[in-house]
């Protein structure tokens, strides 16, 4: 992440956090390519917009102070780091070490993907286990409000960091009558979040249990030839897949580059099957460079990770009729030979 001041249209008023207050929203560092710098601040309006508690640089680096201890103080403070992933992004060594002190300090991690593409191995050894969210394919606002959902989900689970009360110090002769009292109070005090914890831990593991854990499809690759030819007949492919917890219900197809092309959807006869392939058919009449994007959708909604496709469609071949000819035997041995 590069020092790069914020215009006036999207200042955002500073935030400060104190080192002994208790935390009483989840604080969000939003890690961001100088490049992608409008989406993060779209981001980070919308968070605080919910009332979430956003930490973002240049913003909130006080005037004179450290640039990389400013980041390294406000990673340590947060609960949630939200890295706007992209292909600015994924070739940072910024976002990198950002991302390695975040695991480092057991900061949660949710990657907003913005561009449909992989990460470097540098970041996916650290993001391999982390909560990513695609917001590619809908609207940002739409995306946004998954994240915060996301965020609060994340952040009903972290550690408290309340300090429970000092226990009462007693003095005189009744020290023996008082005590029992006092261990009572201060065990109770200390109970009481420990209950609280074990009590949300209880639920949200029984919403992940019977609500999260029914799993959405997953598209396993995506077969079809590199090259077809335009005008024939329907050139054949394949999308291998492994069923969620509900069946296959379609497969969407929707153009992400093509001079001329439509969207199209696939209903597959694939009932009951966890594993297999959707066969699917693609003519085009006109001789152009074509990528798609492929998602499958099962019953309930549930939609898998979109997969890419590029092909080429080339003109067909022109028979060569140069040098063709017709040769008739004529009597007396004699050879005519014609232009085909």
């Amino acid at each position: 992440m590069l020092a790069v001041m914020a215009s006036a249209e999207h200042r955002i008023p500073r935030i400060t956090v104190k080192p002994d207050s208790p935390l009483k929203d989840p604080l969000v560092f939003i890690s961001y390519s100088s490049k992608d710098k409008l989406v993060a601040d779209k981001v980070c309006r919308g968070l605080e917009a919910s009332g979430l508690r956003c930490w973002i640089a240049p913003r909130d680096i006080m005037a004179g102070t450290d640039w990389g201890g400013a980041i390294i103080d406000a990673i340590s403070r947060a609960d949630v780091m939200v890295l706007i992933f992209s292909g600015h992004a994924n070739e940072s060594p910024q976002i990198r070490r950002e991302v390695e002190r975040a695991v480092a300090k057991n900061v949660r991690i949710v990657p907003f993907r913005i561009e449909d593409i992989p990460p470097a191995r540098a970041l996916e050894y650290f993001l391999s286990t982390s909560h990513w969210l695609d917001a590619f394919a809908e609207a940002l606002e739409t995306n946004v409000q998954k994240l915060i959902e996301t965020i609060r989900l994340l952040a009903d689970t972290r550690d408290s960091r309340q300090i429970p009360p000092p226990l009462k110090k007693h003095t005189g002769a009744r020290l023996g009558d008082d005590a029992p009292a006092a261990r009572d109070a201060s065990t109770s005090a200390w109970k009481r979040p420990a209950v609280g914890g074990l009590v949300a831990a209880a639920a949200l593991a029984a919403l992940y249990f019977f609500v999260l854990r029914k799993a959405p499809p997953e598209i396993a690759t995506v077969n079809f030839p590199p090259v077809i030819v335009a005008g024939s007949k329907d050139a054949v492919g394949t999308v291998q897949f492994s069923a969620g917890h509900d069946d296959v219900a379609e497969a969407e197809f929707v153009v992400v580059s093509a001079d001329k092309f439509e969207p199209f959807t696939v209903r597959p006869a694939v009932a009951g099957e966890k594993q297999g392939s959707i066969p699917f058919g693609i003519h085009s009449r006109v001789p152009q460079q074509v990528t798609l994007r492929a998602t499958l959708v099962d019953a309930r909604g549930r939609r898998s990770r979109p997969v890419s496709f590029s092909f080429e469609v080339r003109q067909p071949a022109k028979a060569d009729t140069a040098n063709r000819s017709i040769e008739i035997q004529m009597p007396q041995g004699f050879k005519l030979k014609l232009p085909h």
